[in-house]
């Protein structure tokens, strides 16, 4: 295999080998194990985070299954939206994001060859001091193409379901007990805010869902691929019986799109991130021990900026609000479908 290092980048490695060795572990970078347990992964970092966006699905999923039938289940789902602060919800996309693109064997390959060849920790070390580097590595495109495909695929999921919790809003006009109102602006408003100050965890079951992939290396049996994809992917199905996000392809990762789609310009360096999370996790070092590694790169200023829009929108429209049955729109427009436009952005 062909390892492209350009120069800048490999002075960057080299300098910085102490660096990623303090938070990768101590001891040789070229020994280190890149394969994890699923047992070890269950507190990585990006597992942890994806696990606020297997939540929000499963909240989405909910809402959109089960039409509301009084103002407690109003509230609940209002405080269930409110629950993703924007900053999670940014941080959660980017941790999924990473673990699909983990599931590229062609790219994971790649990574720990060139960890091979230059040492773990010194690839380590570059990765992080240039989070574009990892998208220039063989199987990259692919990789990128996966996450891109969920994103879009998300964004249509997550629409459908907004649309049908839109509906209610209507029909509930009909009800008698939706056209009580609303009640006083300030509580409601500091319930809200309350919400978002308490995410709730994933379930263990969960967690142990999203933990059992891990990443795709083509020396994996294609049916074990499979068969682990099959189990990360159920845990993102936004319903009951229509598959969320991406189908898994026949190497166990995202199928292809049937044309290449493009990453919006504004959002090439997270989409960059993402990729370089997915190497992090290629190497091993998606650990709780490297969360100071991790962190950084699941900083991304457009995602969160546009997260928190969506979260402005909501709370303007429940402070409007002068009855119950309009709190279901207002789930649906900005707690659901401005998420799934901030998901969706990501593509050009």
């Amino acid at each position: 295999m062909r390892h492209v290092l350009p120069a800048i980048v490999a002075s960057v490695m080299i300098a910085s080998t102490a660096q990623a060795g303090n938070a990768s572990g101590a001891g040789d970078g070229k020994k280190k194990k890149a394969e994890q347990t699923a047992e070890q992964r269950l507190s990585a970092p990006l597992v942890t985070g994806a696990g606020e966006y297997a939540v929000f699905a499963y909240d989405v999923s909910r809402m959109e299954s089960a039409p509301f039938e009084s103002v407690e289940e109003i509230d609940e789902a209002l405080a269930a939206v409110a629950s993703h602060s924007p900053d999670g919800m940014s941080k959660a996309w980017l941790s999924y994001g990473a673990l699909i693109a983990a599931q590229t064997p062609e790219f994971v390959d790649t990574v720990r060859a060139t960890a091979d060849y230059y040492g773990r920790d010194a690839v380590l070390a570059g990765l992080v001091n240039d989070p574009s580097y990892a998208s220039k590595l063989e199987g990259a495109p692919l990789a990128r193409q996966a996450v891109l495909s969920a994103a879009e695929a998300d964004a249509q999921r997550f629409r459908a379901a907004a649309a049908m919790v839109k509906e209610q809003a209507y029909s509930l006009q009909k009800t008698s007990w939706a056209k009580v109102k609303s009640g006083e602006r300030d509580a409601r408003m500091s319930r809200l805010a309350l919400a978002s100050l308490t995410p709730r965890a994933a379930s263990p079951d969960t967690l142990a869902g999203i933990a059992a992939a891990g990443a795709f290396s083509s020396k994996d049996a294609l049916s074990k691929r499979q068969e682990l994809a099959a189990t990360f992917w159920s845990v993102f199905r936004i319903s009951p019986n229509t598959a969320h996000a991406a189908t898994p392809s026949e190497g166990g990762g995202v199928a292809a799109a049937s044309f290449l789609l493009a990453t919006a310009p504004k959002y090439e360096y997270a989409v960059d991130q993402v990729v370089t999370l997915a190497a992090i996790d290629a190497l091993g070092a998606n650990t709780p021990e490297n969360a100071s590694l991790v962190a950084p790169l699941l900083y991304e200023t457009q995602t969160k900026t546009c997260m928190e829009v969506a979260r402005l929108h909501l709370n303007q429209c429940i402070a409007a609000g002068h009855f119950r049955y309009e709190d279901p729109f207002c789930i649906a427009e900005h707690g659901i479908k401005d998420v799934a436009n901030c998901v969706d952005a990501v593509g050009d």
